[in-house]
């Protein structure tokens, strides 16, 4: 049925069908979103599938809409690229799945490569897999590129490793304390709190708000860059300033609610204690280094000096790089370049001796 109503000409142009069905009021909804977001990243293709392995949603729709993909049935597509990975997504749905690029029949014989993950309810119940479609001229990653650039030899390369990072939350003994921003939470709380929401939308559930990727350091920054903000304007309005005045600022207002977040501002945050001196906030730095592929805080850095944690660095992976002939061919060519000058220099030198002996000689 779906095959009837959505294989069209219009393809990914046909946003609705007649009819009250859920599916069709969900497809109006969701379907100028994900059509937007293939055309933003430049995606062949979008689906979603049924734990059953039915393909019931796909931006363009072609010979695949409506099929299914799992091991176990007779769909025209379940070895392809994107049967495998729709298939491993299923039996590993935390993770991402990838194919690589080969012949895909429903593109029209196309070059293809596929990702494909596990989606969750707000239950944590596994409810599908969602999976794009990579087009035959989409870059590819650095080992098609260049073979030897594998991922296992780029991890391996970056083994050890170390870095100095920005903390980016409290340190652990201030983990507990109270948070006059969100009463009731602390940092350890609300940052548990925010990365649920982070992986689950907020409101819960909204799928256009959910980051898969978060980057950590960085994200109780942009909380407590909210609070910052809030306080400053509490302040404001307690000294009797509107909100309008806030809003329209003259140049006393700015410098009164610029000087508030300069000077006078200190509270526990969710990145640490938040304080500036002038444009300058001190905080706690963090000593990373890579371990199996993971960044570990080994040691931290704070005004009162390092602080390693447990045995600090490790140097196991740690080796002397080896220098490449070529790098040593500067000295050759500057011996050469001395001969070029000290050799002539000391044949003249001999001549001029030998012609000189011989004149004594004479006289």
């Amino acid at each position: 049925v779906l095959t009837e109503l959505y294989v069209t000409e219009l393809k990914d142009a046909l946003i609705t069908v007649d009819g009250g069905e859920s599916y069709h009021q969900a497809h109006q909804e969701w379907h100028p979103i994900y059509r937007s977001l293939l055309y933003r990243r430049k995606y062949y293709d979008i689906f979603f599938f049924d734990i059953e392995g039915n393909m019931i949603y796909s931006v363009y729709k072609e010979a695949d809409f409506a099929t299914n993909f799992a091991a176990s049935s007779n769909g025209p597509w379940k070895d392809s690229g994107l049967g495998r990975v729709y298939q491993e997504a299923m039996a590993n749905p935390d993770d991402i799945h990838y194919a690589d690029f080969a012949p895909y029949g429903p593109s029209g014989g196309a070059e293809a490569a596929f990702f494909a993950t596990g989606v969750r309810d707000s239950t944590d119940q596994l409810i599908g897999v969602y999976a794009i479609q990579l087009p035959p001229d989409y870059q590819k990653s650095i080992e098609d590129q260049v073979p030897e650039c594998s991922l296992e030899a780029i991890n391996a390369a970056y083994e050890g490793a170390v870095s100095v990072v920005g903390l980016g939350k409290p340190v652990s003994e201030d983990m507990e304390k109270p948070l006059p921003c969100f009463k009731g939470h602390s940092p350890r709380s609300f940052r548990a709190l925010l990365d649920h929401h982070l992986q689950n939308g907020f409101p819960e559930g909204d799928l256009s708000t959910i980051v898969s990727d978060p980057y950590d350091d960085v994200k109780g920054l942009a909380v407590d860059g909210a609070c910052a903000f809030a306080f400053s304007l509490q302040s404001m309005l307690k000294q009797g300033y509107t909100m309008g005045q806030v809003q329209h600022p003259d140049d006393e207002v700015y410098q009164r609610f610029t000087s508030f977040l300069r000077t006078s501002m200190d509270f526990q945050g969710i990145s640490g204690r938040v304080k500036f001196g002038g444009n300058d906030r001190a905080n706690t730095l963090a000593i990373q280094q890579v371990r199996q592929g993971r960044s570990i805080e080994v040691g931290l850095v704070d005004p009162q000096g390092l602080r390693w944690l447990g045995n600090g660095t490790v140097a196991d992976a740690w080796k002397i790089e080896p220098v490449p002939p070529f790098e040593q061919m500067w000295l050759i060519q500057a011996a050469l370049v001395s001969l070029a000058v000290i050799c002539p220099c000391m044949l003249g030198l001999v001549i001029g001796i030998r012609m000189v002996r011989k004149k004594r000689a004479l006289r």
